[in-house]
């Protein structure tokens, strides 16, 4: 069916979780709030909890903001539970087939979601009546369709380097487009560096290959741009965009 037609549930579970309902190809709600911390119960970080708790912890545990906020995104999630998080991705699943009325497909990514068959079968447990069942066999293997009923139930691994590099290219390409001023000849824009498009593509050769050297995305990007470039330009852009850290400037975890 063509994503027009489609009323999908997306459930990225990792360190990092989201679920994310979806209406003829866009988002109309999603379990994140104002940072990732909001909504589903994930690795480490807490999930959605009653606001007034964490004033009540950092009162009873003198703690100050930069303790609580680390407690919050670092020391809590599944690193102090159980099946509660499971729960959760269930409520959130039949929250979403409410508002979307209805539901074609649902979809596990993320590291979780794609290689853990318990999550997936404690997560679909009682879902039959609503149309959502799973096949214990398909569900062994990971997919990538482990359905059974009439809603669609998909395994679908997440590439999220490609999405944000996509993303990149669009506004890239939509900022080039918008500029007053011509593009430079291409004696001069190697001088100046690249153009948006040109970083555009630079940045989807990155993401296909994050780890590749500048001297090979050079090699690759330059008969896409249609002349030479220099690893060295390749690596300053790079930097610039915080892909490779910066020698004065270097990266940490």
């Amino acid at each position: 069916k063509p994503p027009a037609d489609l009323k999908l549930i997306t459930c990225h579970l990792g360190n990092g979780a989201s679920i994310t309902a979806i209406r003829g190809g866009h988002s109309v709600d999603t379990t994140m709030g104002f940072t990732p911390l909001e909504g589903l119960v994930m690795g480490t970080r807490c999930g959605s909890i009653d606001p007034a708790l964490v004033p009540y912890i950092m009162e009873r545990e003198k703690l100050g903001t930069k303790e609580i906020d680390s407690i919050m995104n670092k020391n809590s999630g599944m690193l102090g539970l159980t099946e509660t998080s499971c729960y959760t991705i269930k409520k959130y699943i039949g929250a979403y087939m409410a508002a979307l009325g209805g539901v074609d497909g649902i979809i596990f990514t993320g590291g979780i979601g794609e290689n853990s068959r318990l999550v997936r079968r404690l997560v679909l447990e009682g879902m039959e009546p609503l149309g959502v069942a799973m096949d214990a066999a398909k569900n062994e293997a990971n997919g990538p369709d482990i359905s059974a009923g009439k809603v669609k139930v998909l395994v679908v691994p997440t590439n999220e380097e490609l999405a944000i590099a996509r993303d990149t290219k669009t506004i890239l390409e939509s900022m080039g487009r918008t500029a007053d001023a011509p593009a430079p000849a291409p004696a001069a824009r190697k001088a100046e560096g690249f153009t948006p498009e040109e970083t555009a593509e630079l940045v989807q050769l990155w993401a296909k290959s994050p780890k590749a050297e500048p001297e090979a995305l050079a090699a690759k990007l330059g008969p896409k741009l249609g002349r030479t470039i220099e690893a060295a330009a390749v690596r300053r852009e790079l930097e610039r965009l915080s892909l490779l850290p910066s020698p004065k400037n270097p990266k940490t975890n």
